[in-house]
């Protein structure tokens, strides 16, 4: 669940950052994902995001996917300011400040509460 968390948080993070441009994800940008035993986990990733709504795909690839952007749903999620968070900070901004930091509680928590927002 760690790896997912941290997976779907780096993902989330880049997308934020690039949004409205699609995005090429490909497993070779993502180092500590790109081996026999972690591939699994950044495939799966994605496609749950995709599959929930949080994100769409134009097309997989062998080693990534085409065309990444967040749904207007994801977009609204990450774009808002939860007071659970920070009041001050989107959920976006959250995400780059707690994968600078490393810290796997905090890291959880912000997937945590955009899950939340996202079916509330």
């Amino acid at each position: 669940m760690d790896k997912f968390n941290k997976c779907a948080a780096e993902i989330f993070g880049l997308l934020y950052e690039r949004f409205p441009i699609r995005t090429d994800i490909e497993i070779q940008s993502f180092p500590e994902y790109d081996d026999l035993e972690n591939r699994e986990i950044f495939f799966s990733t994605v496609d749950f995001l995709d599959s929930e709504g949080f994100i769409k795909c134009n097309d997989k690839v062998y080693g990534g996917y085409m065309g990444v952007v967040l749904t207007a749903k994801g977009f609204m999620v990450l774009n808002s300011t939860p007071k659970a968070i920070n009041e001050k900070s989107t959920l976006g901004d959250e995400i780059k400040n707690v994968l600078k930091s490393g810290k796997d509680e905090g890291i959880k928590s912000v997937i945590r509460e955009i899950v939340r927002l996202f079916v509330a």
